[in-house]
C-alpha cells in the first residue's frame, strides 16, 4: 500500500498553477490580508481491487500555492468506513523531501525524493480522448506489472508548475517511470495491475473535478501542531 501512496504523491507534482493571496475588508478603513491562497484543486477516485482487504475505494484530493508547496490527501474506504487517511505534504522550500502525515494517529515521517528505475519500457502508446481531455497514452510494462496513463497538457495548472519543478531540479525528471510521464502533461486517468504469487492487484484512478481559482487556508500546507513524529 505504501508503494501506490508514493506513486500517487509523485503524480501530483504536475497538477496546479500559480497562487496568490486574497485581501478581505475589516472595519471601515482597513484592509487586512488574510492567510489565504489562490490555486488548483484537483479530486480523483478510483478503487485498488484484489488485495488482501478486498475491493477499497480511494478519495484523492490536491491543492497548492505555488509560493509554498501542496497538500495532497488520500482516502481508502471500505462499505462506509475509512481505513486510510493520509495526508502528504511538500514544500518548494525543501525540493528533495515530502512528508507523509497520519490523520488517525497524528504521526508523520519524511521520505527523501530519489531517482529510481530507468526508462526502458515506458512507450506512448498514442492519442485519446478521456472525458473532455486530449490525452497521450502512455504504457509501461514488466515482468510482474502493467501501468497505463493518460496524461494532458490540458489538465489545469500543467505548464505553470512543470516549469517551477523543472527550475528546482528535483530528481523525479531525470530518471523514473513516474517523472518521464510528466513531459506529456498532467495525469488524468490511471490504471495498473501488479500479480504475485498471492494473485493480482489492479488501481485505477481517474480526475472527476478540477477547479481552477480554488480559495483555502494556507494553514492547511503545514502540518497540524499535535503531530508525533514516528519512532
Amino acid at each position: 500500500m505504501k508503494k501506490l501512496t508514493i506513486l500517487l504523491f509523485l503524480f501530483s507534482v504536475s497538477f496546479y498553477s500559480y497562487a496568490q493571496k486574497s485581501k478581505v475588508k475589516k472595519g471601515p478603513t482597513k484592509e487586512l490580508e488574510t492567510a489565504m491562497g489562490k490555486g488548483v484543486l484537483l479530486s480523483y477516485a478510483g478503487f485498488i481491487d484484489g488485495g488482501e482487504s478486498g475491493k477499497l475505494e480511494i478519495s484523492y484530493r490536491l491543492v497548492m500555492d505555488s509560493r509554498i508547496g501542496f497538500r495532497c490527501d488520500m482516502v481508502l474506504t471500505q462499505g462506509d468506513g475509512k481505513i486510510s487517511d493520509v495526508a502528504i505534504f511538500y514544500k518548494f522550500s525543501s525540493p528533495h523531501t515530502f512528508i507523509f502525515y497520519n490523520l488517525f494517529t497524528h504521526k508523520y515521517y519524511e521520505k527523501a525524493i530519489t531517482t529510481g528505475d530507468d526508462l526502458e519500457g515506458l512507450t506512448a502508446v498514442g492519442k485519446e480522448m478521456v472525458d473532455t481531455f486530449s490525452c497521450t497514452h502512455l504504457q509501461y510494462k514488466d515482468k510482474s506489472s502493467e501501468a497505463n496513463y493518460w496524461m494532458s497538457t490540458d489538465v489545469p495548472g500543467y505548464s505553470s508548475i512543470w516549469k517551477i519543478l523543472k527550475a528546482i531540479g528535483i530528481p523525479l525528471f531525470n530518471s523514473t517511470i513516474s517523472g518521464a510521464i510528466f513531459q506529456w502533461g498532467g495525469l488524468v486517468k490511471l490504471h495498473r495491475s501488479n500479480t504475485s504469487s498471492d494473485g493480482t492487484v489492479t488501481a485505477t484512478i481517474s480526475l472527476i473535478h478540477a477547479d481552477p481559482n480554488f480559495y483555502f487556508p494556507l494553514k492547511d500546507l503545514d502540518l497540524p501542531p499535535n503531530k508525533k513524529i514516528n519512532l
